[in-house]
């Protein structure tokens, strides 16, 4: 699973670099459809498991039908003893449905705990995707105040920036307009010899 403390990449501009955010959901959308196919193998699973339960049950009901049939051949042969035959009949009938009843119950059961785990886990994952958007913009939201602060520091600096080359052309022009622009030019000369 990857680290999503990282951040974003960034623009020029301000906000997120779009390319790095998409690898990011593509990555979170890979993650949620690798734990769906883990889901989809243990369905699968139960459901091979179903199956074989229901070749049991289709086993115990052509017993089922092959005793009626043996019954029904040596029909004549036990007329004396219809009621063995009868009861014989019905225990088989009693033990093949509770057979089937409990079989069903167990695949019930199975698909029940199935769907329950694969709903946790899709609603865990849900959470976990919500939990890092919010954590995502919250940082976000961090980051533009940062911008928004650093700009304000920019124009700050320019404004002052101006104002001193203002008063600097101001006094640079009332230097020369009393004519001691190039007196000042000769003392800098000076100074540099």
């Amino acid at each position: 699973m990857e680290n999503f403390n990282e951040e974003f990449k960034t623009t020029l501009m301000g906000g997120f670099d779009k390319e790095d955010v998409l690898a990011k959901f593509k990555a979170l959308n890979e993650e949620s459809y690798a734990k769906r196919s883990k889901m989809a193998l243990e369905i699968e699973k139960q459901m091979k498991i179903i199956e074989e339960k229901d070749k049991i049950i289709e086993e115990k009901n052509q017993e089922i039908e092959a005793l009626k049939k043996d019954i029904h051949e040596k029909y004549q042969s036990y007329i004396d003893n219809y009621d063995t035959i009868g009861k014989i009949v019905f225990e088989t009938r009693v033990q093949s449905e509770n057979k089937l009843k409990e079989a069903k119950e167990e695949a019930e059961k199975i698909i029940k705990e199935a769907n329950e785990k694969a709903q946790q886990s899709n609603d865990k994952a849900e959470l976990e995707v919500e939990r890092k958007l919010a954590d995502g913009k919250r940082k976000y939201n961090v980051l533009q105040e940062e911008i928004n602060e650093l700009i304000q520091l920019v124009n700050q600096v320019q404004h002052k920036f101006m104002q001193s080359f203002k008063a600097i052309h101001e006094i640079s022009g009332a230097i020369n307009d009393e004519g001691y622009g190039s007196e000042i030019d000769e003392c800098f000369d000076e100074e540099d010899e």
